[in-house]
């Protein structure tokens, strides 16, 4: 179970991570802002900001998720010795 927690943890740790370094460079790049620059700039740091935060989320749990499977591979692979079985 705490290898479970760990992976889980350094997975999504992992996966925050490198979606807050390439997030914000995805979305100046792709999306365009709903509002248009004008007096006020709250809407569209608002916006930006939203998109920044669901993009950490998701990488988040995909994080966590591939550090489970492969947490659930190599481990599984170290355990799966066949045991000797006398030959009569």
């Amino acid at each position: 179970m705490k290898r479970f927690i760990w992976s889980l943890m350094v997975g999504a740790g992992l996966g925050t991570g490198i979606a807050a370094w390439i997030a914000p460079k995805f979305i100046a790049w792709y999306f365009e802002p709903p509002a248009q620059y004008g007096i006020s700039c709250k809407a569209p740091i608002e916006w930006a900001l939203h998109r920044l935060l669901l993009a950490q989320i998701w990488g988040a749990v995909i994080g966590a998720a591939c550090a489970i499977v492969i947490t659930f591979l190599v481990f599984r692979r170290k355990n799966s010795h066949p045991e000797a079985v006398p030959l009569d």
